[in-house]
């Protein structure tokens, strides 16, 4: 079989890029080989190209298609249930891996670690399929939400309808992450309450503030760890790094500390959540009183899916932390640096594991599956396929508005996590799609534009909710825009102007 022309005569269609080591998209390549009770067809496609992840368009039509005439026929009934299925994977995929992260693996032997690995592979298949069938979900609840609202919006003007569609899809629930910052800002007003305390955190660095929390403020200490447990997977989205030590957390309560400003950040934050709703109520309000009563319906379930898609994220992420320990433990009992076992099959571990023999594995930056055929790439393969199907470049850029506003500044381009460290301060951030391990750069930036995206993704989210405009699902920004260019980021009408093109 030629690995090329089968990976060209396949219509693809991009559901995300992550600085994700093979092994993550490995098991989204399983999960959906092995779900056929999603509805998946029998010989789905899946590309991986060296971060970039592709699934058949297909399979992406098939499920767009299905949902659509289920909501001609039933209205919501077939979301609501493909929500009860998203919740109880979520819990599942939580519930399962929390048995596996205190567990001592030291004594397993190959057997008892390969039983625990398919455990993991079966709660985490189901959060997995479904995070993809929300993709299409997103594309089809915009245009009913457009098709419903179409004489409300049929004489606003293009910047007027931008600003509608994102006011109305504003999340309910509280992104993780501003619910971790508050978190935060409510211990480090607890800490400055007690004034000696205070100067000895000012004065001493992270280790030692956390050794004296531990002896002469055990309560403290208690809240401080807790905080620490329950968030530093937020930091290890794709598993291959390290959650956030203790140490960060010491680090980044001492900034706040010494600032002062712990209780005006936690107002703001609530002022902003509370004229967010307050824009929503009397946007509805306005709806209503052109006498369209079915917009709140569907505003409230696209809000609904807002937070069910962080509800699908976030288990996985967790999942893949709790279950460190085991995958460390199992590259030990195989032999294998974790470098090696992080370009690994789950067919492969299961294989060294069962004492079969596996040939040496090599660098890996991608692969193509058919049916339940997977074809690993060499680079050179890895590169033809990305030069196949880059987007064309353009000269004005246009996307969809997920909040709206305008910025001009410097473009900041950041195509993994490892280059977040480039971003500055009112830098437009340009990226293929944004995940939680982009908050640091998000928190930065004047105004984010991606390749990718819809009204339920991470950069949607977290620009309604950081007043940040944002324009998403360019499909090309990344490929014309450079580190450097001065653009101005037109987020009431959906277009990205290059002002100065950088020198290099």
């Amino acid at each position: 079989m030629n690995k090329i022309r089968l990976a060209k005569q396949i219509r693809w269609h991009k559901i995300g890029l992550w600085d994700s080591p093979p092994f993550s998209d490995f098991l989204i390549t399983d999960a959906l080989i092995n779900s056929k009770q999603f509805g998946f067809k029998e010989h789905q496609a899946v590309m991986y190209l060296h971060g970039e992840t592709f699934v058949g368009s297909a399979d992406f039509d098939h499920f767009y298609n299905f949902y659509k005439k289920a909501y001609n026929k039933n209205g919501f009934k077939e979301f609501n249930f493909l929500g009860k299925q998203i919740t109880r994977a979520a819990r599942l995929a939580i519930s399962q891996t929390d048995r596996l992260k205190s567990k001592d693996f030291s004594k397993s032997s190959a057997e008892e670690l390969q039983k625990h690995f398919s455990e993991f592979q079966k709660c985490i298949r189901p959060s997995i399929v479904l995070g993809f069938i929300l993709q299409p979900v997103e594309k089809l609840f915009k245009e009913i939400l457009e098709k419903e609202l179409y004489a409300f919006l049929q004489n606003k003007t293009e910047t007027e309808k931008n600003q509608i569609i994102a006011k109305l899809t504003v999340p309910v629930r509280e992104a993780l992450m501003t619910k971790e910052n508050k978190d935060l800002l409510r211990l480090a007003t607890k800490i400055s309450k007690i004034k000696k305390f205070a100067i000895i955190w000012q004065k001493n660095n992270a280790s030692k503030i956390e050794e004296l929390l531990k002896i002469k403020y055990p309560e403290i200490y208690s809240a401080f760890k807790k905080h620490a447990e329950e968030y530093s997977w937020m930091s290890n989205f794709n598993w291959h790094d390290s959650p956030t030590a203790l140490k960060t957390y010491s680090g980044n309560l001492k900034k706040i500390i010494k600032s002062g400003t712990a209780n005006k950040e936690i107002e703001k934050i609530q002022k902003q959540k509370k004229q967010i709703e307050t824009e929503y109520q009397e946007l509805l309000d306005q709806i209503y009183s052109e006498r369209n009563l079915k917009i709140k319906k569907i505003t409230d379930k696209i809000r609904e899916f807002v937070n069910l898609k962080m509800e699908n994220w976030e288990p996985v992420a967790i999942a893949g932390n709790n279950c460190l320990g085991l995958f460390q433990a199992i590259a030990d009992k195989i032999n294998v640096p974790m470098r090696i076992f992080w370009l690994m099959t789950p067919e492969e571990i299961n294989a060294v594991l069962s004492e079969k023999s596996v040939k040496k594995i090599k660098i890996r930056r991608g692969f193509v599956a058919a049916g339940k055929k997977i074809y690993i790439l060499n680079p050179a393969e890895v590169e033809e396929l990305k030069k196949f199907l880059k987007p064309r470049s353009a000269k004005i850029i246009k996307g969809l508005v997920v909040y709206p506003g305008r910025a001009c500044g410097e473009v900041i381009k950041i195509m993994t996590v490892k280059e977040i460290s480039k971003m500055k301060k009112r830098a437009v951030l340009a990226c293929p799609m944004t995940n939680p391990d982009y908050m640091p750069a998000i928190r930065m930036a004047a105004a984010i534009v991606t390749d990718q995206g819809g009204l339920l993704c991470h950069a949607a989210i977290v620009s309604r909710e950081f007043k940040i405009p944002c324009i998403v699902g360019t499909r090309f920004a990344t490929h014309v825009l450079s580190d450097g260019d001065v653009v101005e980021v037109d987020a009431e009408k959906g277009i990205v102007r290059i002002i100065k093109k950088s020198l290099e």
